[in-house]
């Protein structure tokens, strides 16, 4: 009688444990179906520029018009120094935003020189320079292969040398004041596919697009953009690549 009391017992608490698994097998389910992105590996951060939430575009190609419609980025994400002509030179960048618009003005000061502070850079993406920006320095984005895309503010005139050297950048707008882009500005950039080069670009050194393996350059026709293309195609230096004109 007392094997038989005690398999009883050991048959109800089976059956119990048994009930209490099922009840929290169901519960758990319930909680995840109504909790679907709890263990999402897509992340949001709060933009303290514009006070909504933004989703990471860590994959996503960046382009002009996502680069125009963003927000400036803070004062605070610079370092600056005194400029010759009364304004500030930017001479660092402490953010850590994947896009960055520079302000106009930092400080009270206008903005009119950029250092090369993006060389082998690997978080930034995107760059809009203000249009008060007269100079920025030479090699800007040296062994960048982050960079995607760049707009060049309308204060520049000149395109440095070594500026896009051995970097990844795919989509640059030249601003309308540009009149001369320097020797080596866009060597060996080979996700540079297209770029528009407008009429007030006068000058095109010759080694510009050097090591740029397939090139649609678009411009107006008799322009300093259709000139070079012609020179190009006759050049050694570009025996073993495809630059085209197309005209726009």
């Amino acid at each position: 009688m007392h094997n038989k009391k005690g398999m009883k017992i050991g048959i109800i608490c089976f059956v119990i444990i048994f009930i209490l698994v099922v009840v929290f097998t169901i519960i758990s389910f319930k909680t995840k179906k109504e909790n679907p992105n709890e263990n999402s590996s897509i992340t949001t951060n709060e933009n303290t520029q514009t006070g909504t939430t933004k989703t990471s575009m860590s994959n996503q190609k960046i382009t002009i018009k996502d680069l125009l419609n963003y927000k400036e980025a803070p004062e605070s994400d610079f370092y600056t120094a005194s400029s010759s002509d009364g304004g500030l030179i930017i001479t660092g960048y402490e953010g850590n935003d994947e896009i960055l618009v520079i302000p106009e003005i930092i400080k009270g000061k206008k903005v009119t020189e950029v250092n090369a502070i993006f060389t082998n850079d690997t978080k930034v993406k995107a760059v809009k320079f203000p249009d008060t920006v007269t100079t920025i320095s030479a090699g800007m984005f040296i062994n960048n292969e982050n960079i995607q895309t760049v707009i060049l503010g309308d204060g520049l005139k000149v395109l440095p040398k070594n500026t896009f050297l051995y970097s990844s950048v795919s989509e640059v707008k030249i601003g309308k004041n540009l009149s001369e882009i320097k020797d080596l500005s866009f060597p060996n950039c080979k996700n540079l596919k297209q770029i528009y080069i407008p009429e007030n670009v006068k000058t095109i050194d010759i080694t510009a697009f050097f090591g740029c393996t397939s090139l649609v350059i678009q411009g107006k026709s008799n322009s300093s953009a259709e000139e070079f293309v012609k020179q190009a195609k006759e050049a050694e230096i570009y025996k073993n690549t495809k630059i085209t004109f197309e005209e726009k």
